[in-house]
């Protein structure tokens, strides 16, 4: 009989017949060696929960029920029973699936957010329509789709431009201070060589970076920022919470005119002073955001630069960088950027309304957030694959 059950894929009634044989004092090969197909299905659980992998234990259980769902027996208490297994089993699926749903989502967003002006050219909706079936995945799986997750999916709007004017000033708020969290830690990177220009760097570009801490520090609060100039390499102000301190130092730096721009030596001294700053930092501050926004007005030397940039990126600190200059070759500057962070302004002057617009695109896929719906938020993307 407990043979029968198990052919017909009854896993409790199959496991209580085996026990009641074993209570009696019957001895069983099966019982004894695990064989059998009930002792099969148990131990390809085992293997899918040590793999962690939902569709593995989905096909370890396919074509199994219970017979009594539900039902207690003293069969179901021991340790390796098939049936607590079966039973655990598909909640576990539903866990797992959630848990590779959502990483892939994760790597989908930040695959469509680091793309490249190249990338973005040739705008496949196929890599939108993939994230929305994600995202409806996990909401039928239970996931709470938060405001602050919904921003992150209309941020995508502005990513792959579709109804955005200005795309590079929306896509500068969207990827870039997105990333800011509370407790990040920023280094801003200042070309003070000959081809940035004393008027230049006195008259917008240290106004705008005044006004991106501000913007931020209206945003997020226990924010730390430091600066460091390049042409030469001088630290402008280690990394301080003080916003007084910050702006006073960078409107206070003096332009050095500088022959060269050693971008790689800048990217190292930020490296530095992230390290300093986190040998010092609590211990939960420790693994903050790091992010370094590099102004620059001339192509970097390669391969030292690139060089420089991996020393930061294998600690996990995204560099993005605003070409200043029409001259400036977006490709030359992004291999050494994270992937999709270069943004470029081609007249110094229009600096100012490039960070404003930028803020303001920003709030506005804030509020959206907070207003839409998972399912309205979802509908938003739908019509951007059309």
């Amino acid at each position: 009989m407990a043979a029968e059950a198990a052919s017909q894929r009854l896993v409790d009634k199959a496991e209580v017949l085996l026990y009641k044989l074993q209570s009696g004092r019957v001895r069983l090969e099966e019982v004894d060696q695990r064989r059998g197909p009930l002792w099969a299905m148990a131990d390809a659980l085992r293997e899918a929960e040590a793999s962690q992998d939902s569709e593995t234990m989905k096909k370890a259980i396919e074509g199994w029920a219970e017979d009594k769902p539900d039902s207690k027996n003293p069969a179901f208490e021991r340790e390796d029973s098939p049936t607590k297994a079966f039973r655990a089993a598909h909640g576990r699926i539903r866990e797992l699936r959630l848990n590779e749903a959502r990483k892939e989502l994760q790597i989908c967003v930040d695959s469509l957010t680091k793309q490249t002006p190249a990338s973005r050219e040739q705008r496949d909706p196929q890599a939108l329509r993939h994230v929305v079936k994600l995202v409806r995945e996990l909401v039928g799986l239970g996931w709470d789709m938060t405001s602050r997750a919904r921003a992150r999916l209309l941020t995508l709007l502005t990513i792959v431009g579709a109804g955005v004017s200005d795309s590079g000033a929306s896509r500068f708020g969207a990827s870039t201070l997105t990333s800011i969290a509370d407790s990040a830690r920023i280094v801003f990177l200042l070309d003070q060589s000959k081809s940035m220009r004393s008027d230049v760097f006195n008259r917008f570009l240290k106004p705008a970076v005044a006004q991106i801490a501000d913007a931020i520090e209206k945003r997020k609060k226990g924010i730390v920022m430091g600066a460091v100039a390049y042409g030469p390499v001088k630290k402008v102000q280690e990394l301080t919470p003080e916003l007084i301190v910050f702006k006073a130092a960078v409107s206070q730096h003096v332009f050095a005119d500088g022959k060269d721009a050693p971008l790689a030596k800048a990217l190292r001294k930020g490296l530095e002073l992230f390290k300093q700053e986190s040998s010092q930092a609590p211990e939960s501050e420790r693994d903050s955001v790091r992010i370094v926004f590099n102004f620059i007005s001339r192509e970097p030397v390669q391969p030292e630069a690139q060089n420089a940039f991996h020393m930061l990126d294998a600690q996990n600190c995204i560099v993005v960088s605003i070409v200043l200059g029409p001259s400036v070759s977006e490709d030359a500057v992004q291999e050494c950027s994270s992937p999709g962070q270069v943004f470029k302004v081609a007249d110094a002057s229009g600096l100012h309304q490039f960070v404003e617009d930028a803020f303001t695109g920003m709030e506005d896929v804030l509020s959206k957030a907070e207003k839409l719906t998972p399912e309205e938020t979802l509908q938003r993307l739908e019509e951007a694959c059309s």
